[in-house]
């Protein structure tokens, strides 16, 4: 797969997904996984382009449920801030 220019291969972006990018399958965009090939764990940055399905998949992967309510108070926290 050929990499884009925004595609970080080094430095702190490397692993670092924004919400505003598609993240529920990095693996498709990826050109690696980070924490095989150099052993940084993967991380995803709520940004102002933050979902509510989004928000809902890091809070997954924090171990919490949101409802949906939940969900769109916290994008609009993380929009806000």
């Amino acid at each position: 797969m050929p990499l884009s220019v925004t595609t970080p291969i080094v430095g702190t972006g490397v692993g670092t997904i924004s919400t505003g990018t598609p993240f529920v399958h990095p693996e498709l965009f990826q050109p690696y996984g980070p924490h095989q090939v150099l052993g940084v764990e993967p991380r995803t940055v709520l940004t102002q382009l933050a979902s509510a399905r989004g928000v809902t998949a890091v809070a997954a992967r924090l171990g919490h449920t949101l409802d949906e309510s939940q969900a769109r108070a916290a994008m609009a926290w993380a929009k806000a801030v």
